[in-house]
């Protein structure tokens, strides 16, 4: 026996270690796994949270590049050396994108940069040049052309540097500094900052532009929609009228008056400016209202006119939902296995579809108790009918195809087109808008050219017409 017992104690003793080396080795495994997810996360989630002392961190950068002179801008003065424009709160990061809200004498306004540092951007080109002498205001134009170009899709013609940076230097005769023209370059490659510059003067539907220091730029400052909450606007957040305690009647006014707005802002971006401009991101929080009730834009990064849209369309597909960016649908074409450039659903189908639970506000419901039981009807009315979607032009080429004379051509062309139509919602009648596609309605005429545009003509060679 005892010989037995050593022997077994020799044998024990080396599947002891072994069990031992075992849990060392998947405690070192834990460790590094904790490790490293700790770093990730670090990385990954934290390092894009929106904290005061960063936001601050941030501002104190632009503010020492300002006194070193690599930038500069009509806000800088007040945010570094006279301090009439102090830090309030962060309201954003993502991905590089900085949003902070600010006090400017009173009044609060919006920073925003598409990145963090100034040095991020790119530099201008013609800096480099600009030891041998002056750089002209056309070589300053037409590389800003073509940036633009570049970012938006559009030919901009007839504009000056100061309508795309500040108006400020309008009236202003001598030649750019290298801080000023290195500041200006930064905001040209923020695409959000050349929309609003650009629409300014054209559009009471996007922000106002206040100034700007270095990258950052300067808006108005807006309550967004509350994707989180049932209510998409609340009119008590508005601090020019206080709509608590106003009567029923009033605060149903001022619902109409927001859902004409809203209709006022599809209508002005698909038909007002020289290409239609698409909204791909349709939510809440990128819209907002003034005192006033007009609805605003207030988040652009998704917009976009039309060359950009096709160009962002047309890709490679095998079915429709290959199609969908965001909330810019298009088509499959099975044939050629490419999306079709043409949107095929519009800014305000879109924004039906993403908000139709959301409405006003809770204030528009003063005798509707607010608990989880109290609800509110609603009826959602779609003007879209299976004859609305001709479009006249192509429907003329079809019926020249089929050997239908041209007198008779241009007749049903007169007869489509050049009408106009305006939704009218108890006293209140929106703008008047031409209509481009469609047939009239209650026309004994036309159910023929909607069977003409919606048959397949391809499978029916035989077919002959004769008028």
């Amino acid at each position: 026996m005892p010989a037995f017992g050593s022997v077994g104690c020799r044998h024990l003793k080396p599947k002891t270690i072994r069990k031992s080396a075992l849990v060392c080795l998947l405690l070192w495994i834990a460790c590094w796994l904790l490790v490293n997810m700790s770093v990730f996360i670090h990385k990954n989630i934290f390092a894009e949270y929106c904290t005061d002392q960063k936001s601050k961190r941030i501002l104190g950068r632009l503010c020492r590049d300002y006194r070193q002179g690599l930038l500069t801008g009509n806000l800088c003065e007040d945010l570094c050396v006279t301090q009439t424009m102090v830090y309030k709160r962060c309201l954003y990061y993502d991905k590089g994108k900085k949003v902070i809200q600010a006090d400017w004498n009173g009044r609060p306004i919006i920073l925003k940069s598409k990145l963090e540092d100034f040095l991020s951007y790119d530099s201008f080109y013609l800096l480099d040049e600009q030891e041998s002498g002056s750089i002209l205001d056309i070589d300053i134009l037409v590389f800003t052309a073509l940036e633009i170009k570049h970012s938006l899709g559009l030919d901009v013609k007839n504009v000056t540097v100061p309508q795309l940076w500040t108006k400020h230097l309008k009236n202003r005769r001598s030649s750019f500094s290298r801080a000023e023209l290195a500041s200006m370059w930064s905001l040209l490659q923020q695409e959000e900052y050349v929309f609003f510059q650009l629409l300014q003067d054209l559009s009471k539907h996007v922000l106002k532009m206040v100034g700007s220091c270095g990258h950052f730029y300067a808006v108005e400052y807006l309550t967004a929609g509350h994707a989180w909450h049932h209510n998409l606007f609340a009119l008590e957040e508005l601090g020019a009228h206080s709509w608590r305690g106003s009567s029923s009647k009033a605060l149903w006014q001022a619902a109409n008056g927001i859902a004409i707005s809203f209709l006022d802002l599809a209508r002005h971006f698909e038909n007002d400016f020289s290409h239609q401009l698409h909204l791909c991101d349709i939510k809440p929080e990128n819209f907002a209202i003034r005192a006033d009730l007009t609805v605003v834009a207030i988040d652009v990064d998704m917009a976009f006119f039309e060359p950009k849209m096709r160009d962002i369309l047309e890709q490679n597909c095998t079915k429709d939902e290959d199609c969908n960016f965001f909330d810019c649908f298009s088509q499959c074409n099975l044939k050629t296995k490419r999306c079709r450039a043409q949107r095929s659903n519009s800014n305000l189908q879109a924004h039906q579809l993403q908000n139709r639970c959301h409405f006003i506000g809770s204030s528009l419901n003063p005798g509707i108790p607010k608990h989880k039981d109290a609800y509110t009807r609603m009826q959602f009315i779609n003007y879209i009918s299976a004859f609305n979607t001709i479009i006249p032009s192509k429907l003329i080429k079809m019926l020249q195809d089929l050997g239908i004379k041209i007198c008779l051509c241009n007749w049903i062309l007169n007869f489509l087109t050049g009408r106009h139509q305006s939704v009218w919602i108890g006293n209140n009648i929106s703008f008047t808008i031409t209509i481009r596609t469609g047939v009239p309605q209650c026309c004994v005429f036309s159910p023929l050219p909607y069977l003409l545009y919606t048959y397949d003509w391809e499978g029916s060679s035989q077919l002959k017409c004769h008028t």
